[in-house]
């Protein structure tokens, strides 16, 4: 008989707080292919918002979905507004950054293939057995994505 799959729970998953100024909280899980990650990103106030980090790309496939909220993206240079059940996909390699836009929330599911070294850490929760850490991808002279502000 195979081994019973473990079943999180949200509630359970340790949390991340810690990037765009303490404003996104954050919860990943994995495959050994892909990982999807959750994010809620409060908006700057409304005085601020667009001031924002420069953007970056990385070697993953990404769909975002907006899942409520707002957000306002630079993708490749074009500009894009993504309002609730919206979804992009931004193809690995292109340039891109985005920020929350209103006075309200948004909240993101994000999946990246294949699987993102630099957010492994948001996935040690996890039971499963990978054999990998992702795949690393982060350029030492802009490392500012993933580092508190």
């Amino acid at each position: 008989m195979t081994k019973r799959l473990p079943v999180y729970r949200f509630a359970d998953i340790p949390k991340e707080n810690r990037l765009h100024e303490g404003r996104m909280s954050r919860f990943a899980a994995r495959t050994s292919s892909a990982m999807v990650m959750f994010a809620e990103i409060q908006p700057q106030p409304l005085d601020r918002q667009g001031h924002h980090r420069k953007p970056h790309d990385h070697p993953h496939d990404q769909m975002l979905v907006v899942m409520k909220g707002h957000m306002h993206m630079e993708i490749g240079g074009e500009e894009y507004d993504l309002e609730e059940g919206s979804l992009v996909v931004i193809p690995a390699h292109v340039m891109h950054r985005g920020y929350a836009v209103g006075e309200t929330p948004a909240s993101l599911l994000e999946i990246f293939a294949p699987v993102r070294n630099d957010y492994i850490h948001l996935v040690d929760y996890q039971e499963e057995e990978f054999g990998d850490r992702g795949v690393e991808w982060v350029k030492p002279e802009w490392d500012s994505w993933n580092k508190p502000d």
